[in-house]
């Protein structure tokens, strides 16, 4: 499928590929085309000793380097801590470091969302309580609305749960993916993978645009087509009163690669209709009716298995994460018409409370006689540990974040 021919990006938001000279662009970008990967996010890495790995000749406009339609553009993962999860920022103008003030990412996203720049969440497949897993930092910087994508499709592993709570609480938080190339043993840039629609020609400010808009899929290879009411992927439809609305969808695969199992259809997070491969064929589509009586969001998944592909190298905890073959859209929004939004109903309730639940736990893991411990949780300090002197400096102002995050939740279980 000529997916740029339709307007549609691929696209890797975690690749670590160092580039300290410009000289090297050529050679990056015939690898990055070799995967088909148009819009290849170089993320220059840091913690709280070191933001030089990985590092990048430049930022902002003069790292965007292009040939055709295929784009380098320089980002960073930092801030990156193993209790507040990595973070990533896409379209910055330079890079952004504040070794004094570290765990207060809100500091950090306010400049950055300032020149134009998208911030997400990495590692959302990771599950909560689980080593880097973003969990807590999303409780305490969501209510700031400075979060514009998470991370959902990583190591041949999906982390849709914690993105549905986020939709939930009405953030219309964006989709992506990326294969962390090359940590964790990934051998293939692009392996995860998503797809962006940019209207006209591409280049990197308008791609940055319609991620923040919404207009993504993420992929191990299967493609997707979905619509409701003929609106697209990002789209939001304001209904009158409540009434039907027309729901299409494909998924479209090469059989040889993957084994698509089924598509599901998804409203507010739970699955509304199934539907399964029929005679072997390489496509599965559908076109339903609903009724919509509340605010929603819609959106079509797949899963299945990749045929013929072996496992990851195995370093680390990556070994036995088998391939799989998964696709998920972006949602479609539809409100009704003096009716209430996503966020008031009973189920952004039970998020919010959740959210408060390990508000409360991160105040209790910050007590003074729990650092020691903190600074030296990890078995492999050197990824992202943070000194126990930064611990005391951030303490006092990151437990006055997390009690602004408190009211705000509170606020939502209403």
């Amino acid at each position: 499928i000529d997916m740029p021919k339709k307007g549609w990006y691929s696209g890797d938001d975690h690749l670590h590929i160092a580039r300290p000279s410009a000289d090297l662009n050529p050679t990056v970008s015939k690898m990055m085309q070799a995967e088909d990967i148009h819009v290849a996010n170089l993320l220059q890495m840091g913690k709280v000793e070191d933001f030089t790995i990985a590092k990048q000749y430049a930022h902002g406009p003069e790292s965007y380097y292009r040939e055709g339609d295929y784009i380098l553009a320089a980002g960073q993962e930092n801030p990156r801590t193993h209790f507040l999860g990595h973070t990533i920022t896409l379209g910055a103008e330079t890079t952004h470091f504040d070794a004094d003030q570290y765990l207060i990412y809100r500091l950090i996203w306010q400049k950055t969302t300032k020149e134009g720049a998208i911030n997400g969440f990495a590692h959302a497949i990771f599950p909560y309580g689980s080593f880097i897993a973003p969990h807590d930092g999303l409780a305490v910087v969501l209510p700031h609305n400075l979060l514009h994508f998470l991370e959902i499709l990583q190591f041949d592993r999906e982390g849709y749960d914690v993105w549905y709570d986020l939709l939930a609480l009405g953030y219309r938080i964006t989709p992506t993916a990326g294969t962390d190339y090359p940590c964790g043993g990934q051998l293939i840039p692009g392996h995860e993978r998503f797809y962006t629609k940019v209207e006209g020609s591409l280049t990197y400010p308008k791609w940055i645009e319609s991620v923040r808009k919404g207009r993504t899929f993420v992929t191990t290879g299967p493609i997707v087509d979905f619509s409701v009411n003929n609106k697209e992927l990002g789209d939001e439809i304001l209904l009158d009163k409540k009434s039907d609305v027309t729901i299409t969808g494909s998924v479209n695969f090469d059989p040889k690669r993957d084994d698509v199992s089924f598509v599901e259809l998804l409203q507010n997070g739970n699955v509304i209709e199934r539907f399964s491969r029929l005679k072997r064929l390489s496509k599965i589509e559908f076109e339903v009716e609903r009724y919509v009586d509340e605010a929603s969001w819609f959106a079509v998944r797949a899963y299945g298995s990749r045929v013929d592909e072996s496992t990851f190298a195995e370093p680390l905890i990556f070994s036995t994460f088998k391939p799989t073959s998964l696709v998920h859209s972006a949602p479609i929004f539809v409100s009704i018409k003096n009716r209430p939004g996503i966020e008031k109903s009973k189920r952004a309730k039970e998020v919010a409370q959740t959210f408060l639940a390990r508000l409360r736990d991160l105040e209790r893991i910050l007590t003074a006689d729990n650092i020691d411990y903190l600074a030296a949780k990890l078995e492999l300090p050197d990824i992202d540990a943070v000194p126990k002197e930064i611990f005391l400096k951030n303490r006092k102002n990151l437990l006055r974040e997390i009690d602004t995050a408190k009211v705000f939740f509170l606020q939502l279980t209403k």
